[in-house]
């Protein structure tokens, strides 16, 4: 047998990496819109809403 790994070996680590990265990738975007989410409404409540007067 060879001491080197197979091409084939090599490949199926660099597909169960993919995958992997694939499941966070998906949770990573969901953060990090959720993050821009709150960010824009901060900023949109902050900047834009405070020079409205308040009405009753």
């Amino acid at each position: 047998m060879d001491s080197k790994p197979s091409s084939k070996l090599v490949s199926f680590m660099i597909i169960g990496l993919c995958n992997s990265w694939r499941r966070w990738r998906w949770g990573l975007f969901t953060i990090g819109t959720l993050f821009a989410i709150v960010l824009a409404n901060y900023w949109i409540a902050d900047e834009i809403y405070s020079y409205v007067p308040y009405v009753r």
